[in-house]
């Protein structure tokens, strides 16, 4: 969670650019149409996080791997403990 979700997006692709250059992961990755790992994320509030993730289901994604990204130790506890919360 956050309430700068575009500085969020940034600090993602920066630290996204080593695994985006991986051959195989930068084919997974021009088959979704994405240019970065980072365009997968979901940032913003717990409710946008929440719905960025039934998006998937939406979608179709029968398996999701949720990985939390955060500038701080405090932001990531955070986002985990409204995770667990809204998806126990």
């Amino acid at each position: 969670m956050t309430d700068d979700p575009e500085g969020l997006r940034v600090w993602s692709r920066s630290n996204s650019e080593p695994y985006d250059a991986f051959p195989s992961y930068r084919a997974v990755l021009d088959r979704e149409g994405v240019a970065s790992g980072a365009d997968l994320l979901r940032t913003g509030s717990i409710d946008q996080i929440e719905q960025g993730l039934a998006d998937y289901a939406a979608a179709g994604a029968s398996d999701l791997r949720i990985s939390i990204a955060a500038h701080t130790e405090e932001a990531r506890l955070s986002t985990r403990e409204a995770l667990a919360a809204r998806l126990s």
